[in-house]
């Protein structure tokens, strides 16, 4: 959509921006083998990809060919602090899984128990660390973790009782929207109605839409305010129900605002003879996103507003 738009208004200094896509596969592997196949082909940069073990396998790839990429979602704190063309539009998961331990324990929260994927464990053990480690200083406690295996034959229901033995006052499980909505399913069908926190990996509408009553009541952080006024959000929001027929997400946000930050970029490095891409992207922030003013610091590491909202009658509501 943003290019389609940046297309209408003549591209970039009179050039049509052409989109190509490639699946990573959900393949570390595969996923370092398209950033070669995509710098051979002499793209100017990548926007992608949105979960850090496919950013992982990306990375070696990304330093080799030099090519500037720039990720809407990921937030690993491997990722952080590396002086590198891999840009990230997200907080760190130090930053967001902070943000949940203060709101957990401002609450009287005390006790938790977390389940965590292990297909994208680059970030689910990085932001387990850091909620652990940010919740036990203000005096809480992690009481027990149990990992899952969305493939695995023992599926999500193996979770559900070691992780309420120990009596914890909520359970928080860092998994995409898919895995959030079935394993909230597992702890309704177990009879339990214990408080789930989900982080903010799992704030789509997906999870809404798989999880049904399960989910009612989940605490999750969202990078965007859903009920924001500002004209450019509304207008994007109501462009893109338009065209998609759903309500855009918080990666499609990040998405967009990424694609505002490159075609800013590129048009000055085109203007700039001699300014690399990488250093354009320096010299234009901070670029003006859909809710926020968009900004990296000097190692390409961004940071997005956080609210909180909580699953009612089917739709997130502001705390």
């Amino acid at each position: 959509m943003a290019i389609e738009e940046k297309n209408a208004q003549g591209g970039i200094h009179g050039r049509k921006i052409e989109l190509l896509i490639r699946d990573d596969e959900n393949s570390p592997e595969v996923a370092g083998k398209r950033v070669h196949e995509l710098a051979a082909l002499g793209v100017e940069a990548i926007i992608g990809p949105n979960v850090s073990s496919i950013a992982g396998g990306m990375l070696p790839a990304i330093v080799e060919t030099s090519i500037v990429t720039i990720s809407p979602t990921v937030s690993s704190l491997f990722f952080v602090g590396k002086d590198d063309p891999f840009f990230r539009m997200n907080s760190s998961t130090r930053q967001n899984a902070g943000a949940y331990a203060a709101n957990h324990y401002a609450k009287g929260g005390r006790r938790v128990s977390a389940a965590f994927g292990i297909q994208n464990r680059l970030f689910t053990e990085s932001w387990l660390k850091e909620f652990q480690t940010a919740f036990e200083a203000l005096g809480g406690a992690v009481v027990a973790t149990a990992p899952y295996d969305a493939k695995g034959a023992d599926g999500y229901a193996a979770v559900v009782a070691p992780l309420l033995a120990v009596n914890p006052d909520a359970i928080l499980l860092v998994s995409n929207g898919v895995d959030t909505a079935q394993i909230a399913q597992q702890f309704r069908k177990a009879g339990s109605n214990i408080k789930l926190i989900a982080a903010e990996w799992a704030a789509s509408e997906q999870l809404i839409e798989l999880g049904g009553k399960a989910v009612e009541g989940v605490t999750i952080l969202q990078t965007y305010d859903r009920d924001s006024v500002v004209p450019a959000y509304t207008q994007f929001r109501d462009t893109y129900i338009g065209q998609f027929t759903n309500r855009p997400g918080y990666s499609s946000i990040a998405s967009y605002d990424a694609a505002m930050v490159l075609f800013a970029a590129l048009e000055r490095s085109y203007a700039e003879k001699g300014l690399s891409l990488k250093e354009a992207i320096f010299a234009v922030v901070p670029v003006k996103g859909l809710q926020q003013d968009l900004t990296f610091d000097r190692f390409g590491d961004g940071a997005r507003k956080k609210f909180f909202v909580t699953v009612k009658n089917g739709t997130f509501v502001g705390e």
